[in-house]
């Protein structure tokens, strides 16, 4: 099972409400907002898809398929920007 994790070369801090990421060598920025930056945040360690739509859904207190599809479009959005890595 393909598990991911934050980039190392990913700087993060929380500002008031939201996370903002950059990349290192990049003047690009990401600011995420609250659910994102819960899941943000369980990417420390290798973590599966599926137990970051589970995480969503318990603390969103929403239903599977719907934490799957958000799970999913972030994982889709920081992946795009080199901000997560696969591990096999």
């Amino acid at each position: 099972m393909t598990k991911l994790k934050k980039s190392p070369n990913v700087y993060s801090k929380k500002i008031r409400e939201s996370w903002v990421l950059i990349r290192e060598g990049s003047d690009h920025y990401i600011e995420l907002n609250d659910s994102a930056g819960f899941l943000w945040k369980h990417l420390d360690t290798p973590v599966s898809l599926e137990k970051l739509s589970t995480l969503l859904s318990k603390e969103y207190d929403i239903d599977i398929p719907k934490a799957s599809q958000d799970a999913q479009e972030f994982i889709n959005h920081l992946t795009k920007e080199k901000m997560i890595e696969e591990i096999e």
